[in-house]
């Protein structure tokens, strides 16, 4: 087993629901045991996320969880920014593309607008203190958003749509599926081309039920993650006695 596997499935363990921040790691012979692999492996592994922040060494002590990756819990829409905010990570959007396109058969269709009406195609990697998490595709009606700019996309979308658009978000609809990014995204997000992906498309509507944009989104599963909590409404049962 090569050794970027050993620090992927260390990683993975670290940024599980197992353990949290502040908790112990098993010693390295138990780790060793448990994946599989030498005790020099584990430790060779363990200082690679050392040095990434996610693991303190405290000597005399053993290993403990510094850090984790970002992992929103999602009982209401946040945005990117907004999530890695409430994490405590810097959160930065470079913009890779930005241009004014007619809409395809799909586009046009996902927006609910003509074929070939105008939309702005942007492209960003979304990175979280300074490491690749997501790369974004985003459709955008020009009628809807006739001043959009490089400038704002930098920023949060969700913010310039209610902040400065004055509209209000009522939700979003996400799909999401697992891939392997083809060569040009695994370099983005600094993958390898084996690496799977989580694919995610997004589509925000405004209290009218107007389709605000269409994103698709390519994330880094190891830098990004996301936890769901359901409320639970019970239903009325009828009383058959």
């Amino acid at each position: 087993m090569i050794f970027k596997e050993i620090v992927k499935r260390l990683r993975d363990r670290v940024n599980s629901l197992e353990y949290q921040i502040g908790d112990i790691l098993p010693s390295e012979l138990r780790l060793a045991k448990i994946l599989g692999v030498s005790r020099n492996t584990i430790r060779k592994a363990a200082t690679e996320l050392v040095s990434e922040g996610l693991l303190e060494r405290r000597h005399g002590t053993g290993t403990f969880i510094k850090n984790k990756n970002i992992q929103p819990r999602i009982t209401t829409l946040k945005s990117f920014s907004e999530n890695a905010q409430e994490a405590g990570k810097h959160c930065e959007n470079r913009v890779l593309e930005f241009r004014i396109m007619p809409a395809s058969l799909e586009i046009s269709s996902q927006l609910q607008i003509q074929f070939s009406e105008q939309v702005y195609y942007v492209r960003r990697l979304r990175c979280i203190d300074n490491n690749p998490v997501q790369l974004e595709d985003t459709w955008m009606p020009v009628a809807l958003f006739p001043n959009l700019s490089v400038q704002d996309m930098q920023r949060s979308k969700f913010s310039y749509i209610e902040s400065v658009c004055g509209m209000t978000i009522a939700g979003c609809y996400e799909t999401f599926l697992p891939v392997i990014p083809n060569k040009k995204v695994a370099a983005l997000l600094h993958l390898s081309e084996k690496d799977p992906v989580l694919q995610m498309s997004t589509q925000a509507v405004d209290i009218n039920g107007v389709r605000l944009d269409y994103s698709t989104l390519v994330c880094n599963v190891h830098e990004f993650r996301v936890r769901y909590f359901w409320p639970r409404q019970r239903p009325q049962y009828e009383n058959t006695n």
